[in-house]
């Protein structure tokens, strides 16, 4: 597959349109990304969809490519294409700098600045592919400061790209490097075992202390 075709052009071998969810993990030192791809399934196309090499940029000399594997789910299949970036590399990732023509990922001592231009490229492309609709999310269990995301779902950042707003959907999100919240997905249980632990060693500690104070009055 040539570099400059994107991974949803696929979607013109279903002979109709195809929907898409683009993850970022964003943690301490690296972001992951994790595309997946849902294709209605049509007689004689699974050949097509085996295999994939997609390049993690668009670097025509790119010897990288994103882990991918293919998963079929009766009436669809599903194509899953993932990378662990460093926060330099994913400024330069294939599929980010394919869906907006401007990407600027600013690293402080302290924050994480991700903007993009406004208009999401990737709904209609120039080989006639046509994609229904695509969910960008950002999970990330740091601190968010701010963001322009449609939804929040606990810790994960939700913008829903379509046809009638794809022309104005930037992603601008700012998140505070050092702090890391709970994870909501943590059992509670663990927490109470964590706290009742504490509580146990303290009072451990001060019947200690009580016990030599008297011996010594002794």
């Amino acid at each position: 597959m040539k570099v400059k075709i994107l991974f949803l052009s696929l979607c013109i071998l279903a002979f109709s349109g195809c929907s898409a969810t683009y993850d970022l993990t964003i943690d301490k030192n690296n972001i992951t990304e994790d595309v997946f791809v849902t294709v209605p399934k049509i007689a004689n196309q699974t050949n097509s969809y085996n295999n994939l090499q997609i390049p993690i940029t668009q670097n025509t000399e790119e010897k990288t490519f994103y882990n991918y594997e293919l998963l079929d789910n009766n009436t669809n299949y599903e194509l899953h294409f993932n990378y662990k970036h460093t926060y330099q590399s994913f400024q330069n990732s294939y599929f980010v700098t394919r869906c907006y023509q401007n990407v600027n990922l600013l690293e402080e001592e302290d924050k994480l600045i991700l903007n993009t231009s406004n208009e999401f490229l990737c709904l209609n492309l120039e080989d006639g592919a046509v994609v229904d609709n695509v969910q960008l999310r950002i999970k990330t269990n740091l601190d968010v400061i701010q963001s322009n995301a449609d939804e929040v779902n606990e810790n994960t950042y939700i913008w829903n790209i379509t046809n009638d707003n794809y022309q104005n959907k930037p992603v601008n999100i700012e998140i505070q490097k050092g702090i890391t919240i709970i994870d909501e997905n943590t059992p509670i249980a663990l927490y109470v075992a964590i706290g009742i632990a504490i509580i146990l060693i303290i009072l451990i500690f001060l019947f200690i202390k009580s016990k030599r104070k008297i011996a010594n009055n002794f």
